[in-house]
């Protein structure tokens, strides 16, 4: 029984390890994605809005730009 009882102790120390590394890498990605003024979802608005001033709203370029989504996807 004790043998058991050591196993499924190791066992959730593997699965706690590795919910730690999963949340660290959530994290890192959402800084990546959302930081603000750096982060991907700003700079693809960035560059939209640059797009539009540049060519006109009407224009093909932006056009094309307008109809991909970015979304701050929130928890």
């Amino acid at each position: 029984m004790e043998h058991y009882r050591n196993q499924l102790i190791k066992a959730t120390q593997v699965v706690n390890q590795t919910e730690a590394n999963f949340n660290k890498l959530l994290l890192e990605r959402n800084e990546i994605l959302y930081t603000e003024e750096t982060g991907l979802h700003a700079t693809a608005k960035d560059v939209k809005n640059y797009v539009k001033s540049v060519y006109g709203a009407k224009a093909p370029e932006y056009k094309h730009l307008r109809s991909i989504e970015f979304r701050r996807i929130t928890h």
